[in-house]
């Protein structure tokens, strides 16, 4: 069995400590329990921009899954919108340092606890000041193009395919985003569902999920972004009965 993932950090379980698998690792040692045969995974990522469907038809052909699990980020509301901005507003030489700067600020963040506390106030809130009203990348464009992206997997017959909303990120980050994010986001997962029970996908509803988890902050990094080992359990109980429905299997008797 191949699994093809539409992903994102979390999926890559980017910035988990040493020998912590992200979710679909997770799933796929569930079944391989259930069927003796551990399932290919190949993880591809995914922008919500324009062409985003013929990107994704183009990968579907590469790989020829028998599943396909499709996470969008809201994470891209925040942080695409920031990085266009400053690409527009940096000399082409200096955007390039400055990305690479941001992005190992955000590893160690991740990964040490203290510095992830200021991440949102030194990344969003001074950048959004510098970048002022110089536009950049519309949410509407982003939701777009994910939607675009979901119509090509709707068009595959026989491909089963599970669907998840985007989370609304920890607290820290809802404040430092500011207040146009959550109706944002709400709007895009609720295009998403409705996508989704057009199109016959399995959905999962990720605030569900880390509700269920029992402690909703416990499932982020000091980041308030990315997931932790914590959070990665709480996801694969969420996706696992999906997945099993996706591929005509008894939900019933999972382990995670």
């Amino acid at each position: 069995m191949h699994i093809l993932i539409f992903g994102n950090s979390d999926t890559q379980g980017t910035f988990l400590p040493p020998g912590e698998p992200p979710f679909p690792a997770l799933i796929a040692g569930e079944l391989e329990r259930r069927t003796g045969e551990r399932p290919r995974i190949t993880d591809v990522a995914l922008a919500g921009i324009p062409g985003a469907g013929a990107y994704v038809e183009r990968r579907l052909r590469q790989y020829e899954p028998d599943l396909v699990i499709a996470c969008l980020s809201a994470h891209l509301f925040v942080e695409r919108t920031i990085n266009a901005r400053m690409r527009q507003r940096l000399p082409g030489p200096l955007f390039r340092p400055y990305l690479t700067a941001v992005n190992a600020w955000k590893a160690a963040s991740a990964r040490a606890g203290g510095p992830g506390k200021t991440l949102d106030r030194l990344v969003r809130e001074r950048v959004r000041g510098y970048t002022g009203t110089v536009p950049g990348v519309d949410p509407l464009v982003i939701r777009q193009g994910y939607l675009e992206a979901l119509d090509q997997l709707g068009r595959q017959e026989d491909l089963p395919v599970v669907l998840s909303s985007a989370s609304h990120h920890s607290r820290a980050v809802q404040r430092a985003a500011g207040p146009g994010m959550i109706p944002d986001v709400r709007a895009f997962n609720a295009a998403l569902q409705r996508r989704a029970e057009r199109l016959h996908m399995q959905w999962v509803d990720f605030e569900t999920a880390l509700a269920a988890s029992g402690n909703r902050d416990a499932c982020y990094m000091a980041d308030g972004i990315h997931k932790s080992a914590f959070g990665q359990r709480a996801l694969a109980r969420a996706f696992l009965p999906a997945v099993l429905r996706a591929l005509e299997m008894e939900p019933q008797g999972a382990v995670l």
